[in-house]
């Protein structure tokens, strides 16, 4: 999630349910699309470029992560490595189970796509 704050910039925001791993991918996501944006390394590309967003954990020192109030319900039917273990080894067996977690999936980028 997104929290805008008092300098107008979006800070990530931390959500409870989701796990470190994922949070670090869609910041990796978020830097391929800005670059893909300049495909010739020169003219962006048409349309809206991406917001920027600040991870507050990145900052040095880092800043205590702000909770995402809006959207802190997590969301059913993801793999299961999207979801914190601590988080979810915290759920009774009967909130497990609506979650309805699936098999997880490999968030490995191809070290081309890295370089």
């Amino acid at each position: 999630g997104d929290e805008t704050d008092s300098e107008g910039e979006q800070a990530i925001t931390d959500l409870p349910w989701r796990a470190r791993p994922i949070r670090d991918f869609m910041c990796t996501v978020d830097h391929l699309n800005l670059l893909l944006r300049f495909p010739d390394n020169s003219n962006p590309t048409q349309g809206q470029f991406p917001k920027h967003r600040y991870d507050p954990l990145a900052c040095d020192p880092p800043w205590e992560p702000v909770e995402d109030q809006v959207r802190s319900q997590s969301v059913q039917g993801l793999p299961i490595n999207f979801y914190d273990p601590v988080w979810f080894d915290s759920l009774s067996m009967f909130k497990c189970e609506a979650l309805k977690a699936v098999e997880p999936i490999d968030l490995t980028l191809p070290d081309a796509i890295l370089e």
